[in-house]
């Protein structure tokens, strides 16, 4: 590594947040004696799509306004890929991500519950 070095590593991990690439570079050197820039690229994929696989918080904006749930869910998974997303202080409520208006004010709690699919549109009596 000389000092052009750094010149050439920004242009293919400039999507890539410097934590990011640390983090690669720290999973990365206990794996392998020497590390290019494919590696921590490859590496930061990786690491993405393994946090893409978490569940995300439900989005902080009413349901009811389908286009600002919908932005905003999209606004949560690009945040968690990249590693920007703060999870608890996301689920304490008060703000969004792409700046509608809060559905659950700061402070509140959120408890969601889990809905049986199989009683939706259910009548009395076991009719449907």
């Amino acid at each position: 590594m000389d000092e052009e070095t750094p010149k050439f590593w920004a242009v293919p991990l400039g999507d890539i947040e410097l934590r990011e690439a640390l983090d690669a570079a720290g999973s990365l050197i206990r794996q392998q004696p020497y590390i290019g820039v494919h590696d921590i690229c490859a590496e930061v994929e990786r690491m993405r799509q393994e946090r893409a696989a978490d569940n995300l918080p439900a989005p902080n904006v009413d349901p009811d306004d389908v286009v600002a749930y919908l932005a905003e869910q999209r606004a949560l998974a690009a945040a968690d890929v990249n590693g920007r997303l703060d999870r608890e202080a996301y689920e304490a409520g008060g703000f969004t991500l792409t700046g509608a208006a809060p559905w659950v004010a700061a402070g509140e709690l959120r408890q969601h519950r889990q809905v049986d699919v199989s009683r939706i549109g259910a009548l009395p009596g076991g009719a449907r």
